[in-house]
């Protein structure tokens, strides 16, 4: 299982200090090229005759169940865990709807209102600025969580055998009953909320032209917006991908600033300078 480790030699000796060494540093190859005090290069090489079960290799030198999903599995979920949960607070951020049908109010609520009572555009727009702001904590806080090391896996990779993990009665019982609880939120209690309120609901005057149409403009203008998001976001994915300097990743955040912005904010601005200042 653990390959050139398995002999008792200098070379194999050299090896498991630096797979050990990457385990202390949380698997930053830079960090331990430093600790080593070898260029990172060397440590990937090092790496590279090492087969890549990590998790293996690290419950062989001693490390327990937890030890080993704290100091290996975890650091190299980290980009993943702070990327969806960063996603999902600009969304929280941006989002009007949810809040609105449960009353509660927060930034975007706020902004909403003061466009749609008094047409306040000095109120919403200091409002939408503090919320760049708030934004702009929230990248931050993320950038230095992530840090500067690379998580990604070194070699090609080693193939294993899958073991099948008998959870028993009481487990798989409780595992049900979690995935059961997780959908019944995320689908059921929506759709059933959906069909109460068209079984409940007097009005049914709706042409189907209107349908139609509707459907046809939310798929036009979708797939249209998301080719031009693809289109304008592929320079900036390029320089992310070949550049690590400090430009390259304040305009790889950037581009998130928009997703904790209402889209009542953004539609205005977008408008506004074109009528503004193109027609002169």
């Amino acid at each position: 299982m653990l390959g050139p480790l398995a002999f008792d030699d200098e070379a194999t000796r050299r090896l498991a200090d630096t797979l050990m060494a990457v385990l202390e540093e949380q698997g930053s190859p830079r960090r331990a090229g430093l600790r080593l005090g070898v260029h990172e290069n060397t440590v990937a090489k090092r790496l590279r005759t090492i087969e890549a079960m990590l998790e293996e290799t690290a419950r062989s030198l001693g490390l327990g169940p937890w030890r080993t999903f704290y100091r290996v599995t975890l650091p190299r979920l980290r980009l993943a865990l702070l990327g969806g949960g960063l996603v999902i607070a600009l969304h929280l951020l941006g989002e009007y709807g949810g809040f609105a049908v449960l009353r509660y109010r927060t930034f975007t609520t706020e902004i909403y209102n003061a466009y749609k009572l008094g047409f306040d555009a000095a109120s919403a727009a200091l409002l939408s600025l503090v919320l760049v702001v708030v934004c702009i904590l929230v990248l931050s806080g993320e950038m230095g969580l992530r840090g500067h090391s690379s998580h990604a896996r070194i070699g090609a990779g080693a193939a294993r055998r899958r073991r099948r993990v008998r959870l028993g009665p009481a487990r798989t019982a409780a595992s049900l009953l979690a995935l059961s609880a997780l959908v019944g939120l995320a689908l059921a209690v929506p759709l059933g909320a959906l069909g109460y309120w068209i079984l409940q609901g007097s009005s049914t005057t709706l042409p189907s032209a209107s349908i139609w149409g509707a459907t046809l403009n939310t798929l036009l203008f979708g797939l249209g917006a998301a080719a031009l998001s693809c289109v304008l976001a592929l320079p900036v994915a390029l320089l992310a991908a070949r550049r690590r300097g400090v430009v390259a990743r304040l305009l790889e955040r950037a581009v998130f600033l928009p997703r904790a912005l209402p889209g009542l904010v953004v539609g205005l601005a977008l408008v506004f300078f074109p009528v503004r200042y193109a027609a002169g």
